[in-house]
């Protein structure tokens, strides 16, 4: 009898081979191809929220280490979970960027430029 040094991943892969359910894979394939069809269809579509982003990406991208570094080090000196600051540190970032961009950075004609942005 050969000797098998870790018999426990035997056990493990045949307990996975067992709960394989063969008589759904063609319900497997089906749904992969009509994400595949879906996804090729709506990415040649022009979407109002897309053309109102495309021109934010660069100044959103300046911005954003500012402010999430402000937001990071005001909420990081409260006591709370982990999860509780990441979500909070992501929402608030957020907030102060597209305010920004928004309230300055499209409404000032002389900092257009400094972001990336045609004068209107």
């Amino acid at each position: 009898m050969p000797v098998v040094p870790f018999p426990s991943l035997l056990v493990a892969k045949q307990m996975v081979s067992d709960l394989r359910r063969y008589d759904i894979d063609w319900l497997r394939v089906i749904a992969i191809a009509i994400l595949i069809i879906y996804h090729a269809i709506v990415s040649f579509q022009s979407w109002a929220l897309l053309s109102y982003l495309s021109p934010a990406v660069y100044p959103i991208y300046i911005v954003h280490m500012f402010f999430q570094y402000l937001t990071s080090s005001y909420v990081l000196k409260f006591d709370m979970s982990a999860v509780l600051q990441l979500v909070v540190i992501i929402v608030f970032t957020l907030l102060f960027i597209w305010l920004s961009y928004e309230l300055i950075v499209k409404k000032v004609l002389y900092l257009r430029p400094l972001f990336g942005l045609n004068y209107k």
